[in-house]
């Protein structure tokens, strides 16, 4: 994978309301989990994410992403366009 720029990075607590359906982007999102509780949601199967884990999303493909608002999803996030 070749990153050609990146659009946004963070390291950070999510929004009030983090439940993002069926969303597609045109850019990869990259996820390193520091803590909290949140699900992602590709082809109908939620998992977990983990912490301590590194999760990638590639441009263009569906997923979800909801959490647990009693325990705030935290991690560093990255906004990349990749080829």
């Amino acid at each position: 994978m070749n990153c050609s720029s990146v659009t946004s990075y963070d390291e950070r607590y999510t929004p009030a309301v983090w439940n993002y359906p069926n969303i597609t982007r045109p850019f990869s999102i990259i996820y390193y989990v520091l803590g909290g509780s949140a699900f992602y949601t590709i082809e109908g199967v939620e998992y977990p994410f983990l912490k301590d884990h590194l999760y990638i999303f590639p441009a263009n493909k569906v997923f979800s992403l909801r959490e647990d608002p009693r325990d705030k999803f935290y991690s560093v996030y990255i906004h990349a366009f990749t080829s």
